[in-house]
């Protein structure tokens, strides 16, 4: 094919869409995993931090876990349940909607 053919053949093909599907999807789905790589990142940063700090409190929470002893038992069971309840919630609420459920 000579140089005169090359350009024949580009300028016959036409002008190129002006959008192209096959790269928006590219870019949207690079981005995603960007976003996605990030949040594992941040959310395994902040379970590091949490676990350093219940490691570090762990004398002070077991001494007053003893010191409390079995008749607060079900009390601070039943509170860590609603303590836990409501974090989950409030997790769950304020996620900004980049897990959807559907009907």
């Amino acid at each position: 094919m000579s140089n005169d053919q090359n350009l024949e053949s580009y300028f016959e093909a036409g002008d190129a869409p002006a959008v192209d599907a096959r790269f928006r999807l590219a870019v949207m789905e690079r981005v995603a995993r960007r976003r996605f790589h990030l949040a594992i990142i941040a959310e395994f940063a902040l379970f590091v931090a949490a676990a350093l700090c219940f490691w570090m409190l762990s004398p002070t929470l077991g001494t007053y876990v003893i010191v409390l002893g079995q008749s607060q038992s079900n009390v601070l069971a039943i509170l860590a349940l609603v303590a836990l309840g409501a974090f989950g919630g409030h997790w769950l609420v304020t996620r900004k909607g980049r897990f959807t459920w559907r009907a």
